[in-house]
């Protein structure tokens, strides 16, 4: 080896230890190394308070009758599942090392922490947290637990958890119903009144016209609303309602639920894309977004049936249907063993009816709007249907469907049952136009 290369083969060297013995005094004493460890050995089951201080400003939560309260710095419900995951991170909470500081903490965020969480536990004993920096990785964040001396490493997402604010930690539950529990719903507005109530399994609407209500509508109506949540609050203690439009209501929802008790929501003025609100029993008013409104906001037109024919096998026993266009009558009974079986035509006569060919398209038969005071046009139309078909009960009750020949692709029916006419795409027409043949099974 050269002597040149020799010389600086050891500079190099001597360098290395000089950045390393630099970096040994800099950087504070390493406990030896160990494995990950909890940071704390208690339940979440037995977890009475939680308090989070962080700019200043302390939370304090308090677990009553197991359901989570904000008891500072105002007094209203919390969001369960939220506190309850922030008790839940810092219960579960490992340290992957510890850190024995040389002197200042400043160095680990730890001098003024950012933020600061605290448990209460049954047995009045408590457990905490001081959170500083994150480490280089950004994965793990500088703690003291329970006031130690030394410095942990424990998982950032313990700190973020317990960052959240205010209104992600507070109940923001626009209202509170079970939707199996709501009986009767009524919304005053100033372009009328809707009014719902429950009939069985099933919803009729009262108001503005009596008639079937759509069971899926009713019910994506109510849980929108039982699952909505309001955006921030506006007044926790309003002074003037009618500053916020609630003086006098643009809209109300009243739900009446099995217990006879009543649950509130009042809409009033917009700001932006949101609506000032109130639930009358709490203190404070707060906003609400544009689909929450829309949903209180829905109409006749949205909430009514707009099935043609509720289709039950079970409560029938014959029908027939009668194709204009090829001048056919089919007519099938339904015997004691629950079978179809067709009477007419002669050539198809006792062979089993495939019903599912009957009431598959009626089931998917939804009309895009239903007319309430048809036009003459369309009562001429019907006048001269394509189709007929009449559904006799076991009752004796008759249902006759009448379908218009196909106008621009849409068809329109009119069931015996009432003057509504519905308007329905002309796939339903074509899929019922089916030959006796087609009908019968193999």
């Amino acid at each position: 080896m050269k002597k040149s290369t020799l010389i600086v083969l050891l500079v190099a060297v001597a360098l290395g230890a000089a950045v390393y013995y630099y970096d040994w005094k800099r950087t504070p004493k390493e406990d030896k190394a160990e494995e990950s460890k909890p940071a704390f050995h208690f339940t979440v089951p037995n977890v009475t308070g939680l308090d989070i201080t962080r700019a200043g400003q302390k939370f304090v939560f308090e677990k009553q009758s197991d359901a989570w309260q904000v008891v500072q710095p105002i007094a209203t419900a919390a969001d369960g599942p939220t506190v309850e995951g922030i008790v839940t991170e810092i219960a579960g909470a490992n340290v992957s090392r510890t850190l024995t500081p040389s002197g200042d903490l400043s160095a680990y965020g730890l001098k003024q922490p950012a933020v600061m969480a605290s448990v209460r536990l049954k047995d009045g004993t408590h457990h905490s947290l001081q959170f500083g920096d994150k480490d280089f990785s950004g994965s793990a964040v500088y703690a003291i637990v329970d006031d130690a001396k030394q410095v942990s490493l424990i998982p950032a997402g313990v700190m973020e958890t317990a960052n959240k604010p205010i209104d992600d930690l507070r109940d923001r539950a626009v209202l509170h119903f079970n939707t199996d529990d709501v009986q009767a719903v009524d919304v005053k507005k100033s372009s009328g009144e809707v009014a719902l109530a429950r009939q069985g399994s099933n919803w009729v609407l009262q108001k503005p016209r009596e008639t079937p209500a759509s069971l899926n509508a009713v019910n994506a109506m109510l849980e929108a609303i039982s699952l909505g949540k309001f955006t921030t609050v506006a007044s926790e203690t309003p002074q003037d309602l009618g500053r916020y439009g609630l003086a006098n209501p643009a809209m109300t929802l009243t739900l009446t639920l099995k217990s006879g008790k009543q649950s509130t929501l009042q809409l009033g003025k917009k700001e932006g894309q949101e609506y000032d609100a109130r639930d009358p029993s709490r203190p404070m008013v707060f906003h609400v977004g544009d689909p929450i409104y829309k949903k209180v906001d829905e109409g006749l037109a949205d909430l009514r049936d707009k099935k043609v024919y509720a289709f039950d096998a079970n409560a029938l026993s014959h029908f027939e249907i009668h194709n204009h266009a090829t001048n056919e009558t089919i007519v099938c009974n339904q015997g004691k063993d629950k079978t179809w079986q067709i009477e007419q035509p002669a050539n198809v006569k006792g062979k089993t009816a495939d019903i599912y060919k009957v009431s598959g398209p009626l089931d998917s038969a939804d009309a895009s709007e239903v007319i309430d005071s048809p036009t003459a046009d369309i009562r001429a139309r019907l006048a001269k249907p394509a189709l007929e078909i009449t559904f006799t009960e076991t009752s004796g009750k008759k249902t006759t469907l009448r379908f218009s020949e196909e106008t621009e692709g849409y068809v329109y029916v009119q069931s015996s049952a009432g003057a509504a006419v519905y308007k329905i795409t002309k796939q339903t027409l074509d899929d019922l136009s089916f030959k006796a043949e087609a009908l019968a099974g193999s």
